[in-house]
């Protein structure tokens, strides 16, 4: 076999920020404030724990198999039919958190820009989008991620004007929402992490492996960082009561922002968004694609990459058709908790328990 691919520690940082953060961040001002009030950036920082045993817990399970790939150590732990049947269920959660994420963003498009166009439009151009670059393999993917970070700290700073309308007793008082809400309010918020569990995909094309876990860890407080930084000014501005009055609070921060010369803020925010919002899909859709070529062995990832868009769109059609009052946020962020955080916590138990681990070997993988 061919030496597998490598990425580099930087490219891991930016594809677990790239596969975190997407439109969900838009609407996360308004979820933590429906649980939390002015404490919501509490509720962002308790929701943080989970993507930390998220993070460990892999890490640790590849270190005790090394060379293995995910599929590799799903046969050796639970067996051949077992494991790939537990491998089945990791692609259609992929292909579902690719669908879930980006139907967000076509309604976001829908709202602001494309009143007229069929959600389904817009899926299938984002769509082919990704298929084009994931058919570049994954340094192509990487690369974009680490493209599109930079764009997406250019857009943090649309959101600096706006500063000059805070209102700082809205943050008061501190600490006085109950226990047991805040700990509610970031389970129901856990959706806004979910993506962290793609190191189960690309910890074994890491080339420093002994830094996997700075890498990922330094993603987490970018991600955490954020999220806190976005509820905090929306809170800011808007106050923990309004807020819960706009789907997306983050856009209608932009839009009664005035800058000199520029009106409409949101638009220009929208537009440089797209590279943001395609990145969960994209990210999703090749380690579907991944999966799917491991699972089926499937030797082009092309032709895989073809088959997890064929099953995306499917999904998306039934989802946009018959299930538009179905909490989709909310079971994602359930079924996230399951894949992410419970699923690779009992695989790291399981090695322990019945002491199985092997010696170095070489990778088995070649399919980049």
């Amino acid at each position: 076999m061919k030496k597998q691919t490598e990425i580099t520690n930087n490219q891991l940082t930016y594809s677990l920020i790239a596969i975190v953060i997407g439109s969900g961040i838009l609407s996360l001002p308004k979820t933590v404030a429906e649980q939390g009030y002015q404490d919501g950036w509490i509720i962002v920082l308790l929701g943080s724990f989970i993507p930390l045993l998220s993070i460990f817990s892999i890490i640790l399970l590849f270190k005790r198999f090394p060379g293995y790939e995910f599929f590799d150590i799903c046969k050796f732990l639970l067996g051949k039919y077992l494991g790939r049947g537990l491998y089945f269920l990791y692609i259609l959660y992929g292909l579902i958190f690719g669908v879930t994420s980006i139907s967000v963003f076509t309604s976001v498009l829908n709202t602001y820009i494309l009143p007229k166009t069929p959600n389904i439009v817009i899926f299938i151009l984002m769509i082919a989008v990704s298929l084009y670059i994931i058919n570049g393999g994954i340094k192509v993917v990487v690369r974009f991620n680490e493209l599109t970070f930079y764009i997406f700290l250019i857009l943090l700073f649309f959101i600096i004007p706006s500063l000059k309308q805070v209102e700082p007793t809205f943050m008061f008082p501190v600490f006085t929402t109950p226990v047991m809400d805040l700990l509610s309010g970031s389970l129901q918020t856990s959706w806004s992490f979910v993506g962290f569990e793609y190191l189960l995909i690309l910890y074994p094309f890491v080339k420093n492996k002994e830094k996997a876990v700075s890498s990922s860890l330094f993603a987490f407080f970018i991600v955490t960082a954020i999220y806190v930084y976005v509820v905090i000014v929306c809170n800011l501005i808007f106050g923990p009561y309004a807020i819960k009055n706009y789907i997306w609070p983050v856009l209608v921060l932009l839009k009664v922002t005035d800058i000199l010369v520029i009106e409409r803020l949101e638009f220009f925010f929208i537009l440089l968004w797209v590279g943001i919002a395609i990145r969960p899909m994209l990210n999703q859709l090749y380690s579907t694609s991944y999966l799917i070529s491991n699972l089926f062995g499937i030797k082009k990832l092309a032709t895989a990459s073809m088959i997890g868009a064929l099953a995306m769109f499917i999904i998306q059609y039934i989802s946009n058709t018959t299930l538009k009052s179905f909490k989709l946020s909310n079971f994602f962020g359930t079924t996230g908790l399951i894949f992410g955080t419970a699923i690779p916590v009992l695989l790291l138990l399981l090695s322990y328990i019945f002491k199985k681990r092997v010696k170095n070997v070489q990778s088995k993988k070649s399919l980049a």
